[in-house]
């Protein structure tokens, strides 16, 4: 049996060196601990303050360099498309500043936009697909040279690429762009017509974020597979286009969601995939990815994977009456300059 004395002696020593780490603490040790914890929190503060200031500096010298791209590109792409009419067709998440920004510098290159048209989601939401089916049935008495065989989505990428190139005084184009705008559920909207033709089309697609689909695909299968739907409609419909008419998909192309992405991996259609990053060099790329069409050539311009250059070099496109021009009068469609017939 353990002696009393054991476990009187065995507290004893508890109490000392609880003592002894009191006296230590409020002594001696006081100083240099705290001075060792302040040392590292001012370390951290000082290292925390420098690559804010760093990113400070950064920005300010992107900015500038932002600001000496804006003031020079109208002079890199004056007189590139001289004589020229683009369509734009704006995809749904594209932002307005994006539409404006390639709106003026086509202007800057001499080229005038003939119409503006900005899809809605219904052009490929997967709980409306019964309708578009019924929509689509509509369009083919409309549609100049359509095939018969032709499904829900090419009756309507057909029919928008009618109304955007031929402007809406060409045949029944009115009344396409009613059955677009003015029905239940309308399928885009129109911001701006001068009813001119287009000799080139510029496609702009958002920037899609794979990790937020990844984190909301996690909870419902069907996010990711909208979204592949999304990239592989949007990206015939480009196609479809390109086989009749220049045509410049214009979008980030850094996830299997973007548009431009699959585009670019099919090779038939030209990119361009900087916008977002920089306004005045993506905007510059989209005046010579067009002028490029448009001389029979496809390239693909911007920073992501598959781009051959960062920044085009300046490209003319042949003048209006130095080439012949597009045509879809006669009753088999005639390819657009440089492009093969369907």
């Amino acid at each position: 049996m353990v002696d009393f004395r054991y476990h009187l002696v065995s507290l004893g020593a508890v109490f000392i060196a609880l003592a002894v780490g009191i006296i230590l603490g409020a002594g001696p040790l006081q100083n240099s601990i705290g001075s060792v914890l302040n040392s590292q929190v001012q370390a951290l503060s000082d290292a925390n303050a420098k690559l804010k200031t760093e990113s400070s500096d950064y920005k300010t010298a992107l900015a500038h360099h932002e600001e000496a791209w804006a003031d020079i590109a109208p002079t890199l792409v004056a007189d590139t498309l001289t004589g020229r009419t683009v369509a734009i067709v704006a995809l749904p998440g594209v932002e307005t500043e994006q539409i404006t920004a390639i709106t003026d510098r086509l202007d800057n290159a001499g080229a005038s936009v003939n119409v503006q048209i900005s899809l809605n989601s219904g052009w490929t939401a997967a709980d409306e697909t019964a309708y578009r089916t019924t929509f689509a049935s509509q369009l083919a008495s409309y549609i100049d040279g359509a095939k018969e065989d032709a499904d829900a989505n090419e009756l309507m990428a057909d029919a928008l690429r009618q109304l955007a190139t031929r402007g809406e005084s060409f045949g029944q184009n009115a009344t396409l762009r009613d059955i677009f705008t003015g029905s239940e559920h309308p399928m885009m909207t129109i911001a701006s017509s001068t009813g001119a033709e287009a000799q080139a089309v510029v496609i702009i697609a958002p920037d899609t974020d794979q990790v937020e689909i990844d984190t909301r695909a996690a909870k419902d299968a069907e996010i990711q597979a909208q979204a592949t739907y999304d990239a592989q409609t949007y990206a015939e419909l480009a196609s479809r286009f390109g086989q009749h008419v220049p045509t410049v998909v214009v979008g980030a192309a850094d996830s299997p969601a973007d548009v431009a992405r699959v585009v670019r991996d099919a090779g038939n259609v030209s990119t361009v995939d900087n916008v977002a990053d920089s306004l005045s060099v993506g905007t510059m790329n989209v005046v010579m990815a067009v002028a490029a069409e448009l001389n029979d050539s496809v390239v693909q311009l911007g920073f992501d994977d598959g781009a051959s250059t960062a920044l085009s070099p300046r490209v003319e496109s042949p003048k209006p009456d130095e080439a012949a021009q597009p045509s879809e009068s006669n009753s088999e469609e005639q390819p657009a300059e440089g492009h093969p017939a369907a």
